[in-house]
């Protein structure tokens, strides 16, 4: 009785195999076959995969997908001669080393099934022998081993895989079909090769045999065209077979896939490197939907290849090269990818314009200041297309582009400075000259490029604002208007001053652009209660004690007296009438003379003082409704403004200029004010 030189319960713990890559059991059992077929030198080499269910009980012929229980796999190979058999009781041999035999694949068999029942009849000295035995996982291994002379029978070896274990049955392929592609998957550098043994996968189901033929599959049901290239990565080179894969029912991805020793052992998306990659090409000759199949190969990939075959022992990124492993895994899959990229280029530059036209229009519509950054092809192509609809991820993406950009622009300001540098020490060529007008021209235009997209956002901005302006100037559903302290907290918030600018957006532009440019500002704080920082504009109220006017302004920092100031004061939209203490005129007048007599305080306490020539400029800001518009006319001998929507008067007994401006006209002007910005941008606003 023959027996394994080694410990095979321990061989099959030390196994390492996930779940998910128990089908490695039965890659193993046909490679071995083809290394049988190869060793023997078989032109017409065959292997036979049959494929047997775990019974159901009830045997009712419902359409169901029970697992796989058992597997047989029979090939015309060399079979278990001598040599062959000696090889497969040494526990880690090296008689297939030369075909990258790692000398543990039958301890796959073992970790997947119960145990492996060998049949194989094979040639000795010109007679035929008939060895069969078991592969069992304990001390003894091999047990009811038999070899006779059989010189009747035809030289052949059947493995039958029994069992499959319970871990490994829920993710193992419930179809024939999927078996099959998972092989072709495994094996497609075999396949490809026209000297590939016919391999024939059988499964029988309520009595009825589908039978695939995997060669015939590859070629007429898989593979479309076929091209190859080569690279070089520090001193190792590598093969890469590009590879158009039919993909009708969209069960494929774009995948680059590293092999060893003729072998798949990794699958990456290629959409990792190449976003656009995302669906199915279509085939311009015949139409039909395909993928593209990076395989890449390489003596280097068959070094580090663990012995179950199911990673590599390289680094996965640049950051984690160390002195022994200088060629990462992230390396080789972007070259590889680069290559995708050269010979399907045309493909992919459809696919770029189709998502830059994609992307334009989503872009016009809720992100028009990003739209100078797609005339970068690496944005376009580095945003998946996925997220081009969705406007949460796409904003997210772009203004990381813009980041990206801007980051960029500065290194090569830096390199840029290293050039002048250059220059103004003498040591200037013609050539080094020309290197920094090349970089300066380069940098300038991409920083011109990131200045439109921050006029775009400002501009977009004020869009927005104009469009919940006059939403607070609309009646709502219950026929109320909103008050006037939403319309005052939208242009500047309320209890808040230029020394709080940094946290908040004040837009005195919607009244007149002039103010946005103040020095000197305060919005409804109450006058006499301290305030603990910044320079605050006037802010005045009803009475010495109790100052609360929306808003004034100053155009100088206080340094001296205020030889100028703005008073804002706002009123609720479609206001009807107002009492005769109420007057809005006289209120602000109040306003005025408050600030004169000196009685006004600023936030932190102290006096406001203005010069004794100090120039008022005041704006009242309401629906201008006829009777209002009659009463302010007759009542303070207010002028007319052209258009009808304002009207204004010389104060001259308080030197101040004030107007009274309708609501209707603050939007009118501010649209106008901004339309040309609107129109040039591409943004549109009624």
């Amino acid at each position: 009785m023959a027996k394994m030189n080694a410990d095979v319960v321990g061989k099959v713990n030390n196994t390492k195999l996930a779940e998910k890559n128990g089908i490695m059991a039965l890659f193993e059992a046909i490679n071995n076959s083809l290394q049988s077929i190869e060793e023997a030198n078989q032109k017409e080499g065959e292997i036979i995969i049959e494929l047997h269910r775990a019974k159901d009980l009830f045997e009712d012929g419902r359409e169901t997908f029970l697992p796989f229980e058992d597997i047989i796999i029979t090939d015309n190979g060399a079979g278990f001669n001598e040599l062959n058999y000696n090889s497969f009781l040494s526990a880690d041999s090296t008689y297939k080393l030369n075909r990258g035999g790692k000398g543990v694949g039958r301890f796959t068999w073992l970790k997947v099934f119960n145990y492996a029942s060998i049949y194989s009849v094979y040639k000795k000295d010109n007679l035929i022998y008939n060895r069969q035995f078991d592969f069992v996982n304990n001390k003894e291994a091999i047990v009811n081993e038999n070899n006779i002379p059989n010189d009747s029978a035809s030289i052949l070896t059947v493995v039958k895989l029994t069992k499959l274990r319970k871990e490994y049955i829920n993710s193992f392929p419930r179809t024939i079909e999927n078996v099959c592609d998972r092989i072709i998957e495994h094996l497609v550098m075999k396949l490809i090769s026209p000297l590939c043994p016919k391999i024939i996968v059988i499964d029988t189901r309520n009595n009825n045999t589908t039978k695939i033929n995997i060669n015939d599959r590859f070629q007429n049901e898989f593979l479309i065209d076929k091209d190859a290239d080569s690279f070089t990565l520090g001193k190792a080179n590598f093969t890469i077979a590009l590879l158009k894969v039919k993909n009708n029912d969209g069960k494929f991805n774009h995948a680059i896939w590293l092999s060893a020793d003729e072998r798949v052992v990794t699958v990456t998306n290629l959409n990792e490197y190449i976003p656009n990659l995302l669906g199915s090409l279509i085939e311009n000759k015949s139409g039909e939907k395909f993928v593209i199949i990076a395989l890449v190969s390489s003596d280097y990939l068959n070094s580090y290849s663990n012995a179950e075959r199911t990673k590599f022992n390289l680094p996965s990124n640049v950051k984690r090269k160390d002195s022994i492993h200088d060629i990462s895994i992230e390396e080789i899959e972007s070259t590889a990818s680069e290559q995708v990229e050269k010979y399907y280029e045309d493909y992919l530059l459809n696919l770029r314009e189709k998502k830059k036209n994609d992307m334009l229009g989503s872009i016009k519509i809720n992100f028009p200041h990003f739209a100078p950054l797609l005339q970068y092809v690496d944005v376009i192509d580095k945003i998946p297309p996925e997220i081009v609809n969705d406007k949460n991820k796409l904003n997210l993406a772009l203004s990381k582009a813009k980041y990206d950009i801007l980051l960029d622009a500065k290194k090569e300001v830096t390199s840029i400075e290293r050039t002048m540098d250059l220059i103004s020490n003498q040591n200037a060529t013609g050539e080094t000259i020309k290197l920094y007008q090349e970089k300066f021209e380069k940098v300038v235009n991409t920083l011109t490029d990131i200045t439109k997209t921050e006029l775009s956002e400002y501009v977009v901005h004020r869009r927005i604002l104009l469009e919940i302006f006059e939403k607070l100037l609309s009646r709502r559903d219950d026929g109320t208007y909103f008050w006037e302290e939403e319309i005052h907290n939208l242009i500047f918030p309320k209890g808040y001053s230029d020394s709080d600018l940094l946290e908040i957006n004040q837009n005195l532009w919607l009244v007149d652009e002039r103010l946005s440019y103040h020095s000197f500002i305060a919005s409804d704080i109450p006058y006499g209660k301290k305030k603990d920082s910044g320079r605050p504009d006037i802010l005045i109220g009803k009475s010495i004690s109790d100052f609360d006017i929306p808003l004034a302004y100053s155009e100088k920092t206080r340094q001296s007296a205020y030889d100028s100031m703005v008073i804002i004061e706002f009123k609720r939209p479609m206001r009807q009438g107002y009492s005769e203490s109420q007057d809005p005129i006289d209120q602000v007048k109040n306003y005025i003379r408050t600030i004169r007599n000196g009685t006004a305080l600023d936030p932190k306490g102290r006096p406001i003082i203005v010069s004794a020539n100090c120039r008022f400029f005041a704006y009242l800001i309401c629906d201008l409704t006829p009777k209002l518009k009659n009463e302010i006319i007759e009542m303070h001998e207010f002028t007319p403004m052209m258009e009808g929507e304002g009207l204004f008067a010389p104060l001259k007994n308080i030197n101040t200029y004030m107007e009274v401006v309708s609501y209707n006209k603050i939007i009118s002007d501010s649209t106008q004010r901004n339309q040309i910005l609107f129109e040039k941008l591409g943004i549109d606003y009624h």
